[in-house]
């Protein structure tokens, strides 16, 4: 094919393919063929890196896999050797009765203190509209409504 020219343009990722020929369809045919069949390459070629990659990262993973579940093996012969306890498999004795008993709440314990708590801070909240510290004698008492 001495009419055939195919060149890059610098900086670019373009090609550009022409040829030349006293049919003009002929030449359109030749470069449409041509840059499919380089198009049509280059997919082959992605596809071809692709299926390597994923065959090498499903060994990978295979491989992983069954190091962790020899480990699991190792570390649960360890524990079993050692009679460690595991958390997840034994229920904890050591817990107070407050956390471990349904009926029993740890709230009535600290009702008071927070009743206490925002008890001051409104009388303080009613003292600062009335623009005077809370400790001043003339500051009615406040009763919560």
């Amino acid at each position: 094919m001495l009419g055939l020219k195919v060149t890059r343009p610098l900086h670019t990722f373009l090609l550009l393919i022409s040829y030349r020929s006293p049919d003009p369809q002929l030449s359109a045919d030749v470069v449409k063929r041509i840059a499919r069949s380089y198009i049509r390459h280059t997919y082959d070629i992605r596809y071809q890196a692709a299926s390597q990659m994923t065959g090498y990262m499903e060994s990978s993973w295979k491989s992983l896999k069954a190091k962790m579940e020899r480990s699991a093996g190792a570390l649960a012969n360890l524990e079993k050797d050692l009679d460690v306890i595991n958390p997840e498999e034994r229920p904890t004795y050591f817990l107070p009765a407050c956390c471990t008993s349904t009926t029993i709440s740890p709230r009535p314990r600290w009702t008071g203190r927070v009743r206490k708590l925002r008890l001051m801070r409104s009388r303080a909240a009613h003292c600062r509209l009335r623009k005077h510290p809370p400790r001043v004698s003339n500051c009615a008492p406040w009763k919560p409504g």
